[in-house]
């Protein structure tokens, strides 16, 4: 279905909190859509980048009155988006920023990670099992081959992840699964990876302390929202 004028520059709702609030990492990716693919529609863009319509329609809006793109008729009643001089200057602070942020990130991980390995490797826990399957799984991963650990397995309970660095990832554990170390490998701000690391060190006999978390994990793990004065 085509884009239409009015859902182009008119959205049938107020903006959201989320659509009021830039993130720099949806505006990175709209601009790099828009360059590949001029002529692709806001359901396409939306589709690619994984977010709703309305908050497509928002950002598109948002571009164009910053004069980063630039909207124009195409054949068969379309539009299509193109970056402005200034829209290919945005993309390239974007783009720097978070390759430094990223970096920044991948060091921190990295750091973390291979402190928390190098003392299982002391403690000889040497097979490890992780629950998480985000970026911080695969530094995780990286670390544990360079302190001479094995990845007995990586869980993602959530489902959302099927790979990570090269391993297949489970929703669940197999039941011949043996290892003597459990890894909460991502950001646990809901304890649901704490619970899940907790019922299988119960099912495989291991100690309360066989279960670690990066000291990263915790940083980046959302704060506890603040008391209410009564």
């Amino acid at each position: 279905m085509p884009d239409t004028h009015a859902e182009r520059l008119s959205p049938s709702r107020p903006p959201s909190r989320r659509e009021e609030a830039e993130d720099p990492a949806i505006l990175l990716g709209l601009l790099a859509a828009v360059e590949r693919s001029p002529s692709q529609t806001q359901r396409g863009l939306a589709r690619e980048l994984g977010i709703a319509l309305g908050l497509t329609n928002a950002y598109l809006k948002r571009c164009v009155r910053k004069g980063l793109v630039k909207v124009r008729s195409a054949p068969f009643r379309r539009y299509a988006y193109y970056l402005t001089p200034r829209g290919m200057t945005e993309k390239g602070r974007l783009t720097a920023q978070y390759l430094t942020d990223s970096m920044g990130f991948y060091r921190r991980a990295r750091a973390a990670c291979t402190e928390l390995t190098d003392e299982l490797a002391r403690r000889n826990r040497t097979r490890i099992l992780l629950v998480g399957a985000g970026d911080l799984a695969e530094v995780l991963v990286l670390s544990a081959t360079d302190s001479g650990l094995a990845v007995a397995a990586i869980l993602d309970p959530s489902g959302r992840n099927r790979r990570c660095a090269g391993h297949a990832v489970l929703t669940e554990a197999p039941g011949s699964i043996a290892a003597d170390a459990i890894v909460i490998a991502d950001a646990d701000a809901d304890g649901a990876l704490r619970r899940e690391a907790e019922r299988l060190a119960s099912r495989l006999g291991l100690p309360a302390d066989a279960i670690v978390m990066p000291e990263l994990a915790r940083v980046v793990a959302a704060p506890a929202a603040p008391e209410e004065n009564p």
